[in-house]
């Protein structure tokens, strides 16, 4: 199928925060298979974060602290969990991510799906890593690694299952948010899988480790097998069930398709993932090649997340901030904080991303940063522990007009405001929505391009 202007932003918007005006142009009439070779590479990953170094003090050491100092301490890790959220997000909106930026927007997906919230900088970076790498690799690899990630073990309460005392904590979301969705085990299957998982730990130095001491040897029944059974038994035995592939599925047609799925579609797409030994790659790309991805229906009928709304917005508009708590700032505002999901259910999307308040906001933001407007100071509320430092009475950004209006050069004067708006909004605006054209190419355009991201439909894609 060969792509038209429409598609190709339909296609772009729901994988790669949006696309460039020019790269838009060129690709237009490419194949789907063209086109989507582009976003899904075959490419060894070799992007990962080191901004967190290991850490140079123990937990034995800081239990020798006084409390000014562990509270020093907690000040400079915050800090730093600030900085590994912000240097993510401007990742995303920097050039140097276009090559891989689908892969970007899965682990932002992956990261809402394996939710964990970690205030030990440098684990928080090691599990970002471990998503970020396998965001369309192997569900397999992902699972087996995030599952050993120490963000997440002791995110889940595992550090403390013991085959004297076990937790069932990390067993029970393993299978009800990662892998099989309620109704498909029992409390049983909990029970067994948890004195599976006894001993899996970490160690002072951050790596992965079995305590053999601590994990229970004796037989285990699980979803119908028998067997002594270790942690690594249980994910095999979970990925070998369809009800897996089936609720991985959904999971992402609901976030890159529709809320409202087509059970026919989810079959076709449960087996192939099944049947590809869980693929990622494999099964994004039959989503994106087929047909019904672009039928109507499914175009513009989602809420763009914050994350999607702000990476989007500010790659556009080629916007930077005069401070890297702006992103901190919005991130809050808007409802999705990076690194700092609301519970181990993760965000629960579509339309809870807006209310009448985040909705305004919304439409504001705009407003805000290409005007340099001022928000007040009480607006500004964090989540614990992620407060910036100083107080904010302005967001003060800088917009790059000039890079904007320059991919738009080739456009001829009369064919300005359809383009930009076209661009834009790719649902179809009443016509004389616009005003006319000035005579100034320059003022037109801004004013189209501002008037444009006032709208409701600007929130969609």
């Amino acid at each position: 199928m060969k792509l038209n202007k429409n598609q190709l932003l339909h296609l772009f918007n729901r994988t790669s925060y949006g696309i460039p005006f020019g790269d838009l142009k060129t690709m237009e009439g490419n194949s789907t298979g063209e086109v989507i070779k582009k976003l899904i590479k075959e490419d060894h990953f070799n992007a990962y974060f080191n901004i967190i170094p290991t850490p140079e003090i123990s937990p034995q050491e800081i239990k020798m602290l006084s409390e000014v100092e562990k509270k020093m301490l907690n000040e400079m890790a915050m800090d730093k969990l600030q900085k590994l959220n912000v240097h993510w997000v401007k990742y995303m909106i920097s050039e140097k991510s276009f090559p891989n930026l689908f892969r970007e927007k899965m682990a932002v997906f992956w990261h809402g799906h394996f939710a964990c919230r970690e205030r030990n900088p440098y684990l928080a970076q090691k599990y970002l890593n471990t998503i970020r790498k396998h965001a369309l690799g192997n569900f397999k690899d992902l699972l087996f690694e995030v599952s050993k990630e120490p963000a997440m073990l002791k995110f889940l309460n595992n550090q403390q299952n013991k085959k004297q005392s076990p937790n069932e904590n990390f067993a029970r979301e393993v299978m009800e948010l990662f892998t099989l969705g309620r109704g498909n085990y029992s409390e049983e299957d909990i029970k067994n899988a948890a004195r599976a998982f006894t001993g899996w730990g970490f160690n002072k130095n951050g790596e992965f480790v079995i305590r053999k001491k601590q994990h229970d040897e004796s037989q285990k029944n699980f979803l119908g097998q028998k067997g002594n059974f270790n942690g690594d038994d249980i994910l095999e035995i979970i990925l070998k069930q369809k009800e897996t592939a089936n609720f991985i599925s959904r999971k992402v047609y609901q976030h890159f398709v529709s809320e409202h799925v087509d059970e026919n579609h989810l079959k076709e797409l449960s087996d192939y993932f099944y049947e590809s030994h869980y693929d990622i790659a494999l099964l994004m790309e039959k989503i994106l090649k087929s047909e019904w991805f672009y039928e109507e229906r499914n175009k513009g009928n989602l809420i763009k997340s914050p994350i999607d709304f702000l990476v989007q917005f500010m790659k556009t508009y080629h916007v930077e901030f005069d401070s890297e708590e702006s992103y901190l700032i919005l991130q809050k505002m808007l409802g999705q904080t990076l690194l700092y999901p609301p519970n181990v259910a993760g965000w629960p999307g579509g339309k809870t991303w807006i209310d009448s308040s985040t909705l305004m906001l919304r439409l504001r933001i705009p407003e805000v940063i290409l005007s340099s407007g001022e928000l007040k100071e009480e607006e500004f509320k964090f989540p614990q522990g992620m407060k910036p430092k100083g107080k904010f009475k302005k967001l003060a950004a800088q917009v790059d007009w000039d890079a904007f209006l320059q991919e738009f050069e080739e456009v001829k004067d009369k064919d300005l405001q359809n383009e930009i708006s076209e661009y834009l909004i790719p649902n179809a605006l009443p016509k004389g929505f616009l005003p006319e054209y000035s005579g100034d190419r320059n003022k037109t355009f801004k004013a189209s391009a501002f008037l444009l991201t006032q709208l409701p439909d600007f929130q969609l894609c």
